[in-house]
């Protein structure tokens, strides 16, 4: 796949082209901790269940339904190539999927079925916060952990993975997501829309979560079950209960659900769809509250124009007393993306997705109405982005992105901000420059040269960031690495430079693999405020 986006790890680059993000700064941490896990201990998808391939939240229904298609007609997927033709994937998606799934097939010589899979475990500390962590997994069969960072609560969960009727069932923390989101959705939701593909959520029903920061998590007990083409999934939990039903077809999913939130609001009924008709995803989904006879609506298409060109369009109808918020949303938003030019060998990449399409990007553009009390006038705003990509050489990467924003109300009214980087990269060693500036009530500017080198045993990077800016405003965000379930995103504001020096070492005795990590990092402002700091992480797997 390569590095799409510039100063990111490979996997990480892959889990912001998954989950639809237009850039890592619009990722929260525990969307990274869920693909970090991942990416260490991928979910084999020859082996998985439906219920437990969905509720990793890499794939959707219909890819699931596509997959198990797909291997009741040809047999187990044995290579990257392969899962790129079935019905859904394609080369990019497939090639961002290898970071965090295997391809084990009980059905070759000496290899053992998910029963049999080892016993793993994990321990990870950490002094900022501080932190511990640790997860046991019983093969593929079973799991159980738990997370703790500072003064936060504990978060702790079990989960039981079943064959035939019972798809799981998990007690302690967990996410719910059905359908687009309307009637219950717990944890991320991106919300800066760019490429088609974030236009459309992957409904991951009920899934066990192992997150520093579960505080958006539900806190009970769930289950789901199949039965033929229908499933069931259920919860109770201190944030509310709930039940969705639904029916799965090769090219879609339809479900209904019921939901109690928090035991003391009204109920809500929604209904939900995902069909994909020769290519074309269609989506949506309508909520109702009967006691309240109000009405929230969602839907939209992602669709394939031509061979290298993709649109998505959304509309969404969120009335304020749905919504339970002072301002409601009607709001319309479509999307291009886009590639071209032939395919460029990676630098130190061999095999599939050693090679990337010289251009890609994406056009994006979204208006916005919020209806408010009679006295005010009504909320408007317009939302314009693009992003584009050119893969110079197999070592050469420039990015660059540009968004305009403008409103008419409160602060703020307009914003702009333009952002270049370029990366060389030969496999192992890599170094890159960024530049981001900003215009909203006053400018702003921020540049960074970093590098870096990513061995077996020793990795590190290193990094220097000028800044200033007219007021908070104009604040720029910015990604900076970190040890895993560590998600830096700090708002440089003012004047001043900052460093940062992060250190790995990874050693191994038989089936013991110790990891550390150590980040320094220094922000110096020219008002004299100076912030120093040093964080240390272990890992025991075993």
């Amino acid at each position: 796949m390569g590095m799409l986006f510039i100063g990111l790890q490979a996997w990480m680059a892959a889990a912001v082209l998954l989950s639809g993000a237009g850039e890592a700064e619009s990722l929260d941490a525990a969307v990274l901790e869920r693909y970090e896990a991942l990416a260490a201990h991928p979910v084999p998808v020859n082996l998985a269940s439906r219920s437990r391939l969905l509720s990793t939240g890499l794939l959707s229904a219909y890819q699931v339904a596509s997959l198990s298609d797909y291997r009741a007609r040809y047999g187990d997927i044995l290579s990257v190539e392969e899962l790129a033709l079935v019905d859904g994937f394609g080369r990019e998606t497939a090639e961002a999927l290898a970071f965090f799934v295997s391809l084990r097939s009980a059905s070759l010589p000496g290899v053992a079925d998910s029963v049999r899979a080892p016993v793993r475990q994990l321990v990870e500390f950490r002094t900022r916060g501080p932190g511990l962590k640790y997860r046991l997994c019983l093969g593929d069969r079973a799991e159980a952990g738990f997370a703790w960072k500072g003064s936060a609560p504990a978060g702790a969960y079990g989960v039981y993975y079943g064959d035939g009727r019972l798809g799981k069932v998990v007690a302690g923390r967990f996410n719910v997501r059905f359908g687009q989101g309307l009637a219950v959705w717990s944890g991320f939701v991106i919300e800066d829309l760019l490429t088609p593909s974030s236009f459309v959520r992957k409904g991951s029903g009920i899934g066990p979560t192992n997150s520093y920061s579960p505080e958006s998590a539900f806190l009970g007990v769930a289950a789901d079950f199949t039965f033929g083409r229908w499933d069931l999934s259920a919860y109770a939990a201190a944030e509310g209960a709930g039940v969705n039903v639904g029916r799965a077809w090769r090219s879609g999913r339809a479900g209904l659900s019921v939901i109690l939130p928090d035991y003391c609001s009204r109920p809500r009924i929604s209904a939900d769809v995902r069909w994909n008709p020769r290519g074309v995803q269609l989506f949506g989904e309508l909520a109702f509250e009967p006691a309240r006879g109000r009405i929230a609506a969602v839907g939209g298409l992602l669709t394939p124009v031509g061979e290298h060109l993709q649109a998505a369009v959304q509309l969404s109808v969120l009335p304020s007393a749905y919504t339970r918020k002072k301002y409601g949303e009607y709001a319309a938003a479509a999307s291009l993306g886009f590639s071209a030019g032939k395919y460029v060998p990676l630098k130190g990449r061999t095999g599939f997705g050693s090679s990337e399409i010289r251009h890609r990007g994406a056009l994006a553009a979204s208006f916005s109405a919020m209806p408010v009390p009679v006295e005010d006038p009504r909320r408007y705003m317009l939302k314009i982005k693009a992003q584009w990509q050119w893969r110079i050489s197999p070592s050469c990467d420039l990015q660059i992105r540009a968004s305009q924003r403008l409103r008419n109300y409160a602060s703020e009214r307009s914003r702009t901000d333009v952002r270049a980087d370029f990366k060389w990269s030969d496999g192992t060693w890599w170094a890159g420059t960024h530049i981001n500036g900003v215009w909203c009530e006053g400018g702003g500017i921020l540049a960074y040269a970093e590098g870096g080198y990513g061995g077996t045993f020793l990795s590190f990077s290193a990094r220097c960031t000028v800044f200033r800016t007219a007021a908070w405003a104009s604040r720029i965000y910015s990604y900076e690495r970190d040890a895993p379930g560590n998600f830096n995103v700090p708002a440089y504001y003012g004047e001043g430079w900052a460093a940062t020096l992060l250190l790995g070492a990874r050693r191994t005795w038989k089936r013991i693999v110790l990891r550390t990590w150590a980040r320094l990092y220094l922000v110096q402002k020219k008002s004299g405020t100076s912030v120093p700091g040093l964080s240390l992480q272990m890992q025991f797997s075993i």
